[in-house]
């Protein structure tokens, strides 16, 4: 895959479990629930990437678990549970985002994930 695909590639899959955290927070755009392809940007222009609606619904679902997770301050004991449900939130993401590279033939799967992960913890979603 070609840097600049990858990247879009990548932006793509923050947008499907984007949706995923507006729908969990109850932030509904009209199409966001039946859209099966992203428009993103590179510095050469726009690039539609379409996945299939079983990997679609599976990147929502992660979004919404993301949106459900409780992001207030906890007592001491309940910190390393709240540290536990994130890294098992980021193994499942990493583990979605490895299977569609897999099917797609891609071969840095690790690597894309570790990028949405970082681009989704910037935002402070995980």
């Amino acid at each position: 895959i070609r840097p600049r695909y990858g990247i879009a590639l990548i932006k793509s899959l923050v947008k499907f479990i984007q949706d995923g955290i507006d729908v969990g927070n109850d932030v509904i755009s009209e199409n966001s629930l039946f859209e099966l392809e992203k428009l993103v940007f590179t510095s050469r222009g726009q690039i539609g990437i379409w996945l299939p609606s079983n990997r679609v619904q599976n990147l929502r679902v992660l979004g919404a678990k993301i949106a459900n997770h409780p992001k207030q301050e906890s007592e001491k004991e309940e910190d390393g549970l709240q540290i536990i449900a994130i890294e098992i939130m980021r193994k499942e993401i990493k583990l979605e985002i490895c299977n569609l590279c897999d099917v797609l033939q891609l071969r840095h799967g690790d690597d894309i994930a570790s990028d949405v992960i970082k681009l989704l913890s910037a935002n402070s979603a995980v």
